[in-house]
């Protein structure tokens, strides 16, 4: 097994720096924070940590929430990301992350007398970086959810205006587009403003009154909707418009 070279951190007297090679195990004591490769591992102080995660060779720092905890507020908190229901969280280490990793083990070995307080800065600055860098992803995450569920609503919404001239059913438009028709209903009028039915019925009376000012027959632009009968028809017809489709055709025809 590879050594790992960590850092403690605390603000207790006894345990103030402590510079130390091996193997790592500590729980429900320390948050952890394990830069190798390209790859950073935030670990809970909840979590359960040894150098067999996945971990074969790199830089740990491991801090007491008390020695950053004078830079958190009630607007701002520093441990968010050691907050989660994951065990740990992973970050692909970004340039300015290593720097600051680098900072804080080149004032460790130092003979430096503010070296205590310039390792609680860069830590702190450390653990600023890391929230941002979680909730941008989440954000990202988020957005290309909402960009997938929109471009989900455009291909069926298309798919209706393709499909007037016939019946479209919610179990249809399931199988159609592989969507649980309960979250489609819910997605759709979220999207829209519509639920699906109310959609399809707008849209149909849209092109009914299309169709009758171009002189169709009322009964044929019902066979041509994919109406049941005509009776389905002339309500829907008369509920949106406030005329029959035969008096509509009258004063717009």
């Amino acid at each position: 097994m590879q050594n790992i070279t960590s850092i403690f951190i605390s603000n207790s007297i006894d345990l103030n720096v402590e510079m130390r090679t091996g193997d790592l195990l500590k729980e429900g004591m320390w948050c952890s924070l394990h830069l190798f490769n390209d790859d950073l591992l935030a670990v809970s102080e909840e979590g359960y940590y040894t150098t067999l995660t996945n971990l074969d060779n790199g830089a740990c720092i491991c801090f007491s929430r008390d020695s950053v905890s004078v830079f958190n507020s009630s607007q701002y908190n520093l441990f968010e990301i050691f907050e989660k229901k994951e065990q740990y969280t992973k970050f692909v280490a970004t340039n300015d992350i290593r720097v600051l990793f680098e900072q804080i083990f080149e004032h460790a070995t130092s003979g430096l007398p503010e070296k205590y307080v310039m390792m609680v800065s860069f830590l702190a600055q450390l653990l600023v970086k890391l929230n941002g860098a979680y909730f941008s992803k989440q954000g990202q995450e988020n957005n290309s959810k909402i960009i997938k569920d929109n471009n989900k609503i455009n291909d069926i919404v298309n798919f209706i205006m393709l499909n007037l001239h016939r019946k479209i059913t919610l179990n249809e438009l399931e199988k159609e587009f592989f969507i649980n028709k309960f979250y489609l209903c819910h997605l759709f009028k979220n999207t829209t403003g519509y639920t699906v039915a109310d959609y399809i019925s707008q849209k149909k009376v849209s092109l009914a009154k299309e169709m009758l000012r171009q002189n169709h027959s009322p009964s044929n632009v019902c066979t041509q909707l994919g109406f049941d009968d005509y009776s389905n028809f002339y309500r829907l017809f008369k509920k949106a418009t406030g005329v029959s489709p035969s008096e509509y055709q009258k004063t717009r025809g």
